[in-house]
């Protein structure tokens, strides 16, 4: 659909452009050959600007846009003017699915290095690329096609060395903002200018005075718009998906509020000296340490440091770091807003056949010096895993990118283990285990089932609790979630799972224990049926003690994908109707009012939900596979539960609860 079609459409109240469709962090490895990006993102037609940066090694930031045309680059971090490529180098193609590197040897494209890839595409409200020659006049306006309000402006010379010159809406904290400039290549801080002849840009030109407009010279400007809830963006076509801002430190934790959760996040300190800092989900913005960029230097990725955690809402600061005393300003970029229109965007399954006990990748096995091209992987880049080894004491493993490297067990009730386990930054559509564990196993099948979150399917919310009876906690979810998962990060505590809420079921004064064969235990935990925005919770140790680390996984029904739900055992043949067209690929099934296991049904270890005996792990348990019993068969509409199933399944008179995903 095009881009006027949607924005049309957003006017007379209908969806509106999704942020997937104009803006992508994308990693990859370097081969020495030409390699091809596809992140979905339409350049070609629609134009747009791609800021490349070596991760693993020292490097210029390279930045390629469709106005100066394909191989031209300028670097944020020197003062150098445009230069171009050697030929069958740099950025050589952009395509309507994203775009090509050459056969760069040292930097967009080095052979076993690891790279990022951030791209911007031209549309209103939202980015927009403009250029212009230079004829001296005093004070020269500059059209552009943003159709919005400017959030931040980067002016740079183009054929001649000269500064980078950064506008930004709040670049002195609300006070005379435009009589302030900043520079992209420089750590100074604010200072006071007339480059925009003290006046702030309207939604359709800019000014600049003459030092930005010499005869004889080119210029280029990236704008960034401000959305200030008057966004025509995501299914609805009325949210928010750039937002440019400051706030001032204070010593204290605080939580910065941009009214979403960002994936991509620019910072400079302007009250005094500092980098210019690049923070991403993709590369690793996480709750614990960030991988953060410094589009100032050649600085490869430094993440010793936790500076910044990623909320529901915005972000948060920590209390004695480096990005908690003066006054910021910064821009931030929504994540996901797409609702799944099938299963298979948002979930998937593999199986690691061949193990190798050296660090891997998965599903495929790529080494650093092979390429990992965007048909490689599952089928997008997962948030979650649970991972389980087919040998018995065997743990199921959890590993959430939200969190960082590392695992939790559902089997048990530890922490979790900040390792080398499993990474979600290295690579594009993929995971990364470690060398010295069960994830990697030469004896074992390792079944690999992963979920990306998505709006109305699936949410990971990371949270620090407070002891608060309620503790009202923000989710992206967009509904309210049917199922919710609870594990402290710090302390050996029980999984809590609520009951679903959905199919008639409005209790909240009992929860499950997911380590745990026993029945519901009447416990208020979820003192109040969640919304869709938030959930509660009491003030229990298990969930919410003061200054403890938490992460909540959100599970709801998605008409087609995903349903949560109950049924009652009948002790005869139950078909469960999920609404789905071609039956279940996945499904997880708990007896809630008796004892009985965690049943978690899938492909990923062969016959998983098929006439005859199934293969099935119990999520509680270090045990193997089971494969000698008929559990579960075969429906289109979801699954069908056999009358000699037995207490875990479907004996008469008891409740199961079961969360299942579509084929």
């Amino acid at each position: 659909m095009s881009n006027i079609k949607k924005l049309m459409m957003s006017a007379a109240g209908g969806g509106g452009t999704n942020v997937e469709e104009l803006f992508s962090s994308y990693l990859y490895h370097g081969t020495g050959s030409s390699l091809t990006i596809t992140n979905n993102i339409d350049l070609s037609t629609e134009g747009g600007l791609v800021w490349l940066k070596g991760r693993d090694f020292s490097d210029n930031h390279a930045l390629y846009d469709t106005t100066r045309g394909v191989r031209n680059y300028i670097h944020s971090n020197t003062t150098g003017g445009q230069a171009t490529a050697g030929g069958g180098q740099g950025l050589t193609n952009f395509t309507t699915s994203g775009f090509t590197v050459g056969s760069n040897v040292t930097s967009e494209n080095n052979s076993g290095k690891d790279h990022v890839a951030f791209t911007f595409r031209k549309t209103p409200k939202f980015f927009d690329i403009v250029t212009w020659n230079g004829d001296s006049t005093g004070d020269r306006t500059i059209s552009h096609n943003l159709d919005h309000t400017v959030g931040m402006m980067l002016v740079k010379q183009t054929n001649g060395t000269n500064d980078w010159n950064v506008y930004h809406r709040r670049m002195n904290n609300g006070t005379n903002d435009a009589n302030y400039v900043a520079m992209l290549h420089s750590t100074t801080s604010a200072f006071t200018s007339d480059y925009w002849t003290y006046t702030h840009p309207t939604t359709s030109s800019f000014t600049v005075r003459s030092n930005l407009n010499i005869s004889g010279r080119t210029y280029i400007a990236y704008l960034f718009a401000h959305n200030d809830g008057d966004g025509n963006f995501g299914p609805t076509g009325d949210q928010d998906i750039i937002k440019c801002g400051s706030y001032s430190g204070t010593g204290s934790e605080a939580e910065i509020n941009v009214g979403f959760e960002p994936q991509w996040l620019l910072f400079k300190k302007t009250s005094g000296n500092g980098n210019w800092v690049i923070f991403n989900s993709m590369s690793g913005f996480t709750s614990r340490f960030d991988n953060r960029l410094f589009p100032n230097t050649t600085s490869f990725e430094n993440s010793t440091e936790n500076w910044l955690d990623p909320t529901a809402t915005g972000f948060r600061t920590e209390i004695s770091d480096t990005w908690n005393s003066g006054t910021y300003i910064y821009v931030a970029i929504r994540r996901g807003t797409a609702i799944p229109e099938s299963a298979s965007d948002v979930f998937d399954v593999s199986q690691n056949l061949s193990a190798s006990g050296s660090t891997r990748w998965q599903p495929n096995n790529i080494s650093n010096n092979t390429t990992t091209n965007s048909n490689a992987g599952f089928g997008f880049s997962p948030d979650m895993c649970i991972i389980k080894p087919s040998g018995s004491s065997k743990d199921h493993y959890v590993a959430t990118r939200a969190l960082g490297s590392g695992t939790f067990a559902t089997n048990s009730n530890t922490a979790y283990s900040y390792n080398d386990a499993v990474h979600f930054n290295e690579a594009q559509n993929h995971v990364q285990v470690g060398a010295a564990t069960d994830i990697n196993s030469q004896v074992d099948l390792i079944g690999y089932q992963a979920w990306k979150r998505a709006p109305h399917f699936f949410d990971v919310v990371p949270y620090i609790g407070n002891g608060a009876n309620p503790h009202i906690i923000s989710h992206s979810l967009g509904v309210a979630p049917e199922l919710i998962w609870i594990k402290s990060r710090d302390n050996a505590r029980s999984w809590t799972s609520s009951l679903p809420t959905g199919s008639g079921n409005t209790s909240t004064t009992q929860r499950l224990l997911l380590n745990s064969t026993t029945g519901a235990v009447s416990q208020a935990y979820f003192p109040s049926q969640p919304t869709d925005t938030t959930f509660s919770i009491i003030a229990d140790p298990d969930i919410n003690a003061n200054n403890e680390n938490y992460v909540a996984y959100l599970f709801a029904t998605l008409a087609g994908v995903s349903k949560v739900g109950i049924y009652t055992g009948t002790g005869s043949d139950i078909n469960v109707d999920c609404g789905f067209s071609n039956g279940a690929s996945w499904v997880m099934v708990k007896c809630s009012s008796h004892a009985g296991s965690w049943q978690m049904y899938n492909t990923a270890f062969g016959n998983g939900i098929a006439s005859g005996n199934d293969s099935f792990t119990e999520m509680e348990s270090a045990g193997g596979i089971s494969s000698s019993q008929d559990r579960i068969d075969p429906y289109s509409a979801g699954f069908s539960v056999p009358a000699g199933a037995g207490g875990d399944m479907n004996l008469s008179g008891r409740t199961y609860i079961f969360y299942a995903i579509a084929a």
